[in-house]
């Protein structure tokens, strides 16, 4: 999951893309990231979802978490202070 609120700022003059230093040599959406999640789609309901399991229909399997109950989950959340 991607807020991708920073990329894709209308105040972003590279929009989808947000760079690591001042040269512009370091993207850290590189073309080969892949984002199940972002922007409007990242909400508590969307999240707490792939928890648990409950997706609406249509779901593509790649955007499901497929865990069991011998499985442990890892959530790590990070942010900038806002």
């Amino acid at each position: 999951m991607l807020a991708d609120d920073a990329g894709c700022n209308a105040r972003n003059p590279y929009s989808g893309r947000l760079f690591l230093d001042t040269e512009h040599s370091i993207d850290v959406y590189p073309e080969d990231v892949e984002v199940d999640y972002r922007g409007n789609e990242v909400t508590v309901d969307t999240f707490l979802g792939i928890l648990t399991g409950r997706h609406p229909p249509g779901t593509p399997s790649s955007k499901m978490l497929r865990s069991t109950k011998d499985d442990t989950v890892l959530v790590y959340i990070t942010g900038h202070g806002a």
